[in-house]
């Protein structure tokens, strides 16, 4: 048997008024999304509990079925991705910029979350 295992991971969003109160999903045209759940096995798996939000990668790393206490944390993942040696002892942490914009209510909008390709700025 063989199976083909695909996790949209970051595929969920709110509605947005400008799309009549739809999520960017269901607003979209996806012929192909919607063959492979016509024909495949569909689920939601909640890796911790219903209702309790979690990052990507300690979702798949409980997915995949580790324990939590093992979860090594972000900046050591991204990291060990980059091909970078952490010796004993150091402490590796992950940041992300963004830049803001002020709206007429006085709340904050995010813009930009990060950029890729630019860490060596």
């Amino acid at each position: 048997m063989r199976i083909l295992l695909i996790i949209f991971d970051g595929l969920a969003d709110r509605p947005a008024p400008e799309l009549d109160g739809k999520t960017p999903l269901e607003a979209a045209h996806t012929p192909n999304l919607d063959r492979l759940a016509a024909e495949g096995v569909n689920g939601l798996l909640h890796p911790k509990s219903p209702g309790y939000p979690l990052g990507s990668p300690l979702a798949l790393h409980l997915m995949f079925g580790y324990l939590e206490a093992e979860f090594p944390d972000r900046g050591p993942l991204l990291a060990t991705a980059r091909g970078i040696e952490i010796p004993p002892g150091d402490i590796t942490l992950a940041a992300r910029f963004a830049s803001v914009e002020a709206q007429p209510d006085g709340r904050l909008r995010l813009i930009q979350r990060f950029v890729r390709g630019r860490e060596d700025e």
